[in-house]
């Protein structure tokens, strides 16, 4: 009986560790989403002033924005990207770069690999 119960605690508590991973990644892209959203809105409000969008992120602080949102994913706590996509250089996206941590310059993410950032089309 004793070795069920200490079984039964030890798969317990491995699953519990697996459903806190998972809750931490799904707050992180949460955070991320949340981050890339009110980015977005002040990327429309500076264009809708102006009549285009700002060269950088740093444009809209402190007029839209208080501070950049930190990317929940990037390493060293760095703020969310802004700028060309993959090979349309030309096309501006806003993005974070994903649970892999790698800036993939605002390459999609694929859903099979994994690979690539979480993008917020601006234009």
């Amino acid at each position: 009986m004793v070795i069920v119960s200490v079984a039964a605690l030890v798969f317990a508590l491995a699953a519990w560790r697996h459903l806190d991973r998972d809750d931490v990644e799904r707050r992180a892209y949460l955070r991320a989403y949340a981050g890339l959203e009110q980015v977005g809105y002040a990327l429309e409000e500076y264009r809708l002033r102006e009549g285009d969008y700002p060269a950088s992120l740093q444009d809209l602080v402190p007029d839209d924005l208080h501070a950049v949102p930190v990317d929940p994913f990037a390493p060293g706590r760095r703020a969310l990207r802004y700028g060309g996509s993959g090979r349309h250089q030309e096309r501006r996206v806003l993005y974070s770069v994903g649970p892999d941590g790698k800036d993939h310059r605002g390459v999609p993410r694929d859903p099979v690999s994994g690979v690539g950032d979480l993008l917020y089309p601006v234009d």
